[in-house]
């Protein structure tokens, strides 16, 4: 497991995100009808930001998250732990994979959904937002 660098953040990344999960399983579990895996997902997010000390409401992370809760679990941490590299340090990112995954994510919703969370996005200034480019066009 890296420490620094990019590697180390999306270690980090994945190693909060399975401390989620067994503390779900450890206790009663999430609320009925909400996956485990986004939960993982958006503790492991919400402790990034907290340890960065740049704090934000959880509700606000869920917004985040929008793209990448469409994903099943393993492309979606993956991706997750990109999105954190591409936002800490954009030029070790793997832009491509991301762009990939962000767009897959956005053509699996609705499409009210897409405009939902691409309107959000733009609001309040998501990384991903720059990556999504058309993906809510089926021609691309």
């Amino acid at each position: 497991m890296a420490i620094w660098g990019a590697q180390g953040i999306r270690d980090s990344i994945r190693k909060a995100y399975r401390k989620h999960l067994r503390m779900l399983e450890e206790e009663a579990g999430p609320e009925e009808g909400v996956e485990p895996h986004h939960v993982a997902l958006h503790g492991a997010l919400l402790l990034r930001y907290a340890a960065a000390y740049r704090a934000k409401p959880g509700a606000l992370v869920w917004l985040e998250l929008g793209p990448f809760l469409a994903l099943d679990p393993e492309p979606a941490l993956d991706a997750l732990a990109e999105y954190v590299v591409f936002k800490e340090r954009p030029r070790q990112a793997r832009r491509d994979l991301l762009k990939a995954r962000i767009r897959e994510g956005l053509r699996l919703m609705t499409a009210e959904d897409q405009q939902f969370f691409l309107s959000a996005a733009r609001r309040h200034r998501f990384a991903w937002s720059s990556l999504a480019g058309q993906a809510c066009d089926p021609e691309h």
